[in-house]
């Protein structure tokens, strides 16, 4: 009986078997091999499915210790049974010469495996309150465990090494390179590693149309179905509204934060919002539709590369908005000339008591919108947009697809579907960087906003800004969310700069690389095309300009050529004017140096607007740029 007792107590439970006391001396173990090793054991990273105890992977309570030093870290155990591959371990560089010997043994089986000890730059690490794993550029790349601990990147280094689709191989010889994101577009690489490396793709999208079209409505119901707007927060919104008298308002008050906005129902500054789906990160772009705040609007469609046009069925309210004088046209114009190349044209107010859901209705705003889209501002039918109804109120076709029953005519995808399934965007990722800024506050210290329209950028970077010629240092980078290590082309960030006073920084100026700085210029050649003037066009003629972020005033110095409507050929005499219609060639100067390229050299810098008087009077583009000289 007694043998009989011993040998239960030998057996015992999982709880037996852990000696507690010998924990300490191993993780002192653990230390003197990394320092053995000349590594510091806080930035010690170990490989998939190593572990460094003898345990029993899936009875082991306490998980297995993964070799963080606890001065630095109490939070020193992690599951033995996670995939570790999953949290963005399919490093792409291992120490040049490093031997990783295979595992003598699997964690699973209970018997002890050697670690492999890896060192690296911009491994993923854990960040933000929901414990998500940060890629390179700060991108969540997937949910892990909250009790994963975070890791110090700003010491470690990473080497280069060939990677094949599902195993990192090391070849000692090898020479070191620089993983930087640009030399990752110089070589193929499989869609895992870049999911890892950069992450959801960031699109921009910009709400148009006329006033009180339902573009607010849209972009707050989408807040609230993404869960970007809690429950709570939407039912305050509709309490505050009805209290005010505008309960049907409620929903763009998500947008609409001024008491301005919010008492006169029309949005005046260029909203920003975020959300994001399984497949993509969005940045909304809720652009004014009355005609006094178009600036505000252009400035929404220079940062864009999706537009939503929002066009109200509604009766009367569609004619309203795309006869003359309406705001639906000039949109739909400054959206093509800005660069927008994807229009998603969706027909609001479907479930109107002047509209329910009809297909005549639906037709008769799609047929006029198609030809004036296709003959007077240039998108393709078949390639650049497309049409769909929607209610923006009832949330109706936004998230899922529109029930049967509610439009039995309409077989296509949801918005959000729609966006999400729409082909990746081309990134200039291997290209100077080039940051217009949009705008600047004091945040301890300065922190400016902008659009990465070329490039990456990484914090601790140096960058010049243009066209000042003065070398400012990147000490902090953040996106919508929280801050990140690396911005790359396409997106929103905020940076927080040194070695610049605030006066100094002005909307339009432009953050670019030290190699590459942006040109400058007073004075330059453009090709332009009169779309309205009051009067004849001289030399002499002042306006606005409005080029990327940039606002400024410009003067006609000369009207060099008359270009021919049907062949474009140069007229043999400079025109003594131009009127509506025309397409000329001119100098223009303006005040100060400006940021800007020939279109020839990169659209976004060469392409602008001309506003007076709240027209827009031309369009054009930059083919030569003058030196001062």
């Amino acid at each position: 009986m007694n043998s009989e007792a011993n040998n239960s107590d030998k057996e015992g439970t999982w709880e037996d078997k852990i000696d507690l006391e010998e924990i300490p001396r191993k993780i002192g173990q653990l230390r003197m091999s990394a320092e053995a090793e000349e590594f510091r054991p806080r930035n010690m990273y170990y490989g998939p499915q190593d572990c460094t105890m003898n345990c029993d992977a899936n009875n082991m309570p306490y998980g297995h210790f993964m070799g963080y030093n606890q001065r630095y870290d109490d939070r020193k155990y992690e599951p033995c049974n996670r995939d570790y591959s999953r949290q963005g371990m399919n490093i792409r560089g291992i120490e040049k010469g490093m031997t990783t010997p295979e595992s003598k043994g699997s964690a699973t089986s209970g018997q002890r495996t050697s670690a492999k000890v890896i060192r690296v730059d911009d491994a993923p690490k854990v960040s933000g309150l929901d414990g998500s794993v940060v890629g390179r550029n700060g991108n969540r790349v997937n949910k892990v465990d909250k009790r994963v601990p975070s890791m110090d990147m700003e010491n470690l280094s990473l080497a280069a090494s060939k990677q094949e689709k599902n195993h990192v191989s090391v070849t000692g010889d090898e020479e070191r390179k620089d993983l930087d994101i640009a030399s990752q577009f110089q070589e193929e690489i499989d869609e895992e590693v870049l999911q890892d490396i950069y992450g959801k793709e960031h699109v921009n999208v910009v709400f148009i149309g006329h006033v009180d079209a339902g573009k607010s409505t849209l972009g707050g119901n989408i807040l609230y179905m993404t869960g970007m707007v809690d429950k709570r927060t939407m039912e305050k919104y509709e309490k505050d509204a009805k209290e005010a008298g505008r309960e049907s308002w409620y929903l763009s008050w998500a947008l609409d934060s001024t008491k301005e906005e919010r008492s006169k129902g029309k949005t005046v500054e260029l909203g920003r919002a975020y959300f994001e789906t399984e497949k993509r990160r969005y940045t909304i772009l809720d652009a004014p539709g009355h005609k006094s705040y178009v600036p505000n609007m252009i400035e929404g469609t220079a940062q864009a590369e999706v537009a939503v046009l929002v066009i109200s069925a509604r009766k009367g309210e569609y004619e309203t908005g795309f006869e003359k004088g309406g705001q639906t046209r000039e949109h739909a114009m400054l959206s093509k000339t800005q660069g927008v190349s994807k229009l998603i044209v969706a027909i609001n107010k479907m479930d109107d008591p002047t509209v329910e859901w009809s297909k005549e209705r639906y037709d008769e705003c799609t047929n006029g919108i198609t030809t004036f889209l296709r003959k007077e501002v240039g998108y393709n039918p078949k390639t650049d947009f497309v049409f769909m109804p929607i209610s923006a109120f009832t949330g109706i076709n936004i998230k899922e697809r529109i029930d049967k029953k509610i439009c039995p005519w309409y077989n296509g995808p949801s918005l959000l579907e729609y966006l999400d399934e729409m082909d990746t965007f081309e990134r200039k990722l291997n290209t100077p960087l080039i940051i217009p800024i949009q705008a600047k506050y004091k945040d301890m210290g300065l922190v400016i906003e902008g659009k990465i329209e070329s490039g990456y950028v990484k914090k601790g970077s140096n960058v010049i800004l243009m066209p000042n010629k003065t070398v400012v240092e990147v000490v902090g980078l953040y996106n919508e969310l929280e801050e990140i290590r690396v911005g790359r082309c396409g997106e929103q960030i905020k940076l927080r700069i040194k070695g610049v006073e605030e006066e100094d920084v002005m909307t339009g100026h432009i953050l670019s690389s030290l190699e590459s700085p942006v040109s400058t210029a007073k004075i330059f050649e453009a090709q332009i095309a009169i779309l309205e003037v009051k009067s004849l066009l001289t030399a002499g003629y002042s306006c606005i300009i409005h080029i990327h972020s940039a606002v400024q005033e410009v003067t006609f110095l000369k009207l060099l050529y008359k270009l021919d409507k049907l062949t474009n050929r140069r007229s043999k005499k400079p025109p003594a004017f131009a009127t509506k219609g025309m397409k000329i060639v001119a100098l223009l100067e303006v005040a100060s140096p400006l940021c800007l390229e020939t279109f020839d050299k990169y659209k976004q810098l060469g392409r602008f607007i001309l506003r007076n008087e709240g027209l827009t009077v031309a369009i054009g583009k930059v083919t030569k740029l003058i030196s001062e000289e």
